[in-house]
């Protein structure tokens, strides 16, 4: 009769004799605790999964676009940075923390209201001052023609014709919080 070649280890890769069938590690005890740790380690990663599931599955559409628009938000005031005010030319506070929602908005020219569309459109937000975009209502006139010397003419009038109806769905929200997370991630690395 032939001899059984022996498993190796799971964990030190050392040949060992199986004391039962399906037996996948030795009997040393750091192999074993080794194991233990790994299954816990694998179960807590696949609770905080579940659970985060959970609760975006809870989420309310209302929630979920409240954190896509912070997350688009966060976003634009980063890519503006440093860049002057779209609507008066005027320099940002850039340095003042204490302002409440951040040190500027990020102003949409169409507002969200009129156009649900261009709510997460690039074009059409831009880093403006608290002032210009609450005491001025977003100061339109000369908003439009900041764009265009941002953006250009063709862009500007891209966006004015645009009126299509669009309804995000819970996904294509969670995903646009995620991608305009990660596109924050990497211009603040740059």
């Amino acid at each position: 009769m032939k001899p059984t070649k022996q498993p190796k280890c799971r964990v030190c890769k050392q040949p060992f004799t199986r004391f039962r069938p399906m037996q996948s590690i030795c009997q040393d005890t750091q192999c074993i605790i080794t194991t233990v740790e790994r299954a816990k380690a694998k179960r807590e990663r696949l609770d905080r999964a579940e659970t985060k599931q959970k609760l975006s599955d809870m989420a309310s559409k209302p929630e979920l676009t409240k954190l896509a628009q912070k997350a688009f938000n966060d976003y634009i005031r980063a890519r503006d940075y440093g860049k002057p005010c779209i609507c008066c030319g005027n320099p940002i506070a850039w340095s003042d923390k204490k302002s409440t929602g951040g040190v500027c908005d990020a102003g949409h020219w169409l507002s969200i209201g009129a156009r649900v569309n261009l709510r997460f459109n690039e074009d059409n937000c831009h880093a403006q001052r608290k002032y210009c975009n609450n005491q001025l209502s977003g100061n339109a006139a000369n908003y439009r023609i900041g764009l265009v010397e941002r953006i250009g003419l063709e862009r500007v009038e891209a966006l004015e014709s645009d009126h299509e109806l669009k309804h995000w769905s819970k996904d294509e929200l969670l995903e646009i919080a995620a991608t305009y997370k990660a596109k924050l991630k990497l211009l603040t690395k740059e």
